[in-house]
């Protein structure tokens, strides 16, 4: 009776520990899922990334990657959580505009998140967390730690 017992809590444990390990952010320093109200402000953060990317006429230069540069400083690599949640809004290649944002966080944690957010239910997470991956590993990390360096040396 005692070894069913045990075996049955060892069972447990081990269904307890994997319903964790798929939880974004509870294992491996990676950020949890923020609460409602970090999310909401993060959002309100793309939100301006994109107004701000409007007022540069639609282009990816330098202006707008020192505005993607300051807030994946600002927020770190939990920006991404909010950035699958606009991507779940919409139906075109409009979250393609955080390429550079997701470019420029730290790359360890963005890549295994964005790992994660491939599995996920929903097909637009899925199919832009895999875009995020394509463009972060054809991103050349020497240019990218150039413009980082050259960027935060002109401050």
């Amino acid at each position: 009776m005692r070894s069913a017992l045990v075996v049955r809590l060892r069972v447990l444990g081990v269904l307890v520990a994997c319903a964790f390990a798929w939880v974004p952010g509870t294992f491996a320093g990676l950020p949890p899922f923020p609460d409602k109200g970090t999310l909401a402000a993060d959002l309100r953060k793309l939100d301006r990334l994109i107004d701000d990317f409007g007022k540069t006429d639609g282009s990816f230069g330098l202006d707008y990657a020192e505005i993607s540069l300051r807030l994946a400083d600002e927020v770190g690599v939990r920006i991404l959580h909010a950035v699958m949640v606009k991507c779940r809004a919409y139906t075109g290649e409009e979250p393609l505009v955080f390429v550079q944002l997701v470019t420029f966080l730290d790359r360890k944690p963005t890549l295994s998140l964005l790992r994660r957010y491939e599995k996920s239910r929903l097909e637009m997470e899925r199919i832009y967390a895999h875009e995020f991956l394509t463009e972060i590993k054809m991103a050349d990390p020497k240019a990218v730690a150039e413009f980082l360096r050259k960027a935060r040396h002109k401050k």
